[in-house]
């Protein structure tokens, strides 16, 4: 079984990606700084199904995922 979990980017990434790591929500696709943060804890094998970025003026994130998931 495919293993999916949550892709995260940008200023906000390595405080989003402790508080996911640490209610077992599994990382997509990391950037190579989140793998170097959290070396060990995050797996190179899942795929992304839901997106959190920030917003363009930076001052929120926005959530993209699949609706067939929700």
């Amino acid at each position: 079984m495919e293993r999916i979990g949550v892709r995260v980017r940008g200023i906000y990434a390595t405080a989003l990606t402790r508080l996911l790591l640490d209610h077992k929500l599994p990382i997509a696709d990391p950037t190579d700084v989140i793998k170097e943060r959290f070396s060990g804890e995050i797996s190179e094998e899942i795929i992304p199904v839901v997106t959190i970025k920030d917003r363009e003026d930076k001052q929120a994130v926005v959530i993209i995922g699949l609706h067939s998931l929700a």
